[in-house]
C-alpha cells in the first residue's frame, strides 16, 4: 500500500491561494492511483506561510481559533482520485485527543476549548466523468459542499472518534444527471461529548443516485443528533435517493435523536429513509458467551459488525488499513 502525506505530494496538486484556504486540483483524465493522506492539523498552528507545504497554511494563532480553514478540491472531467483527511489536532492518525480522551474533561470546559477549534471548510467539485473517494478522519467540525456534474461519482466518509462537540453540515448537489453520490460516516462518542451530522441532499436533476448510512455509537452521557433531508425536484424523475441513520445506546444515559426528511416533488422516483436507536442484542451476546467468548469481546464484536457495515460501502481496502484500527481502539478504549 502506498500513502503518501500531503507534505509529499506532488506540487501540482496543491495550490496555496491565501491564509488558511488551498486548492487540491486534479486535472482532466489525470488518474491519481494512490492513496493522498492529508493532515490539517497543521493550520491551526502555521502562521500565514508564505506558500503551501502540503498541510495548506493558515492564520495566525489569535485568528485561526475563530478562522474557517477553506479547502477546495476540484476534480477535471474523467479524472479519478482517493484522499483521506485528518480534521483533529494531532498530526498523526491513531493519536489519543485530548479532547476525546476517556478521562472527561469538564462539560463547559472542553466545550468551550472544542468551540475555539477551528473548522474546515471543504468545497469539492466533480466535473463530467470524475471520481472521487473522500474519506475523513475527525475531531473537529467539518463543513462539506459538493457539486456533482454528469457521470461523476462521491464517495465520502466521516469517521469521528473523538471530540466534545463536533457538528458536521453536509449539502450535496446533483447539477447534471447519471451522477451517484454515496455517504455515511460512523461516529463513536462518550462522556459529555456532543456530535451533529445535518446533510442537504439536493436531486437537481433526474438520473442521479444517492446512498446515505450513518451510523453512532454512544456511551456515556453523550448526545448524538442526525437531520438528513432529501430533495427532489419536480423534474428530477428516475431519481433514486436512499438515507438511513442508525444508533446503539451503551449506557442508559446516552441519548440519540435522528430526523431523516424526504422532500419529493416528482412522480417517477425510488426514495427512502429509516432511522434506529436500539441497543446491543442480548440474544447475540448470550449466543457468544455460551461459545466461550467474553462478555467484553462479545460486546465489541458486535459493535464492530454495526459498523462495519460502513466500512465495507465506503473505504477500499487501502483506507480501511488505516481507519478500523482506529475504529477498534475507540470501541475498546473510550466506550
Amino acid at each position: 500500500m502506498q500513502v503518501f502525506n500531503a507534505g509529499r505530494m506532488e506540487k501540482k496538486f496543491i495550490e496555496h491561494i491565501a491564509a488558511g484556504h488551498c486548492r487540491i486540483a486534479f486535472g482532466k483524465n489525470e488518474v491519481q492511483e494512490k492513496l493522498l493522506r492529508l493532515d490539517s492539523a497543521a493550520i491551526a498552528d502555521s502562521a500565514g506561510a508564505g506558500e503551501c507545504s502540503g498541510e495548506c497554511s493558515g492564520t495566525g494563532a489569535d485568528e485561526c481559533s475563530a478562522a474557517e480553514t477553506r479547502v477546495e478540491i476540484l476534480c477535471g472531467a474523467g479524472s479519478q482520485a482517493h484522499l483521506l483527511f485528518e480534521l483533529g489536532a494531532k498530526s498523526e492518525l491513531g493519536a489519543k485527543s485530548e479532547l476525546g480522551a476517556k478521562s472527561e474533561l469538564g462539560t463547559e470546559a472542553a466545550l468551550g476549548a472544542q468551540r475555539g477549534a477551528p473548522k474546515t471548510r471543504m468545497e469539492v467539485k466533480l466535473e463530467r466523468g470524475a471520481l472521487l473517494r473522500l474519506d475523513v478522519v475527525q475531531e473537529t467540525s467539518l463543513q462539506l459542499v459538493v457539486h456533482l456534474e454528469g457521470d461523476s461519482t462521491l464517495y465520502f466518509g466521516s469517521f469521528s472518534v473523538g471530540g466534545s462537540l463536533i457538528e458536521n453540515d453536509y449539502e450535496i448537489d446533483f447539477d447534471a444527471p447519471h451522477s451517484e453520490a454515496h455517504l455515511g460516516g460512523v461516529y463513536i462518542t462518550s462522556g459529555t461529548e456532543r456530535f451533529s451530522t445535518n446533510v442537504n441532499v439536493n436531486h437537481n436533476h433526474g438520473d442521479t443516485l444517492s446512498n446515505q448510512l450513518f451510523k453512532g455509537i454512544l456511551s456515556g452521557s453523550s448526545v448524538a443528533r442526525f437531520q438528513g433531508r432529501i430533495t427532489v425536484l419536480k423534474d428530477a424523475q428516475k431519481t433514486k435517493a436512499y438515507q438511513a441513520n442508525n444508533n446503539l445506546l451503551i449506557s442508559p444515559d446516552a441519548r440519540a435523536y435522528t430526523r431523516p426528511h424526504l422532500v419529493i416533488n416528482a412522480d417517477d422516483v425510488q426514495c427512502s429513509h429509516g432511522a434506529t436507536v436500539g441497543s446491543l442484542s442480548q440474544d447475540e451476546l448470550f449466543y457468544m458467551r455460551s461459545r466461550g467468548i467474553s462478555l467484553q469481546e462479545a460486546q465489541l464484536l458486535q459493535q464492530q459488525a454495526f459498523v462495519h457495515e460502513v466500512t465495507d460501502r465506503l473505504l477500499t481496502a487501502e483506507s480501511q488499513e488505516i481507519i478500523l484500527p482506529l475504529l477498534e481502539d475507540a470501541l475498546r478504549n473510550r466506550l
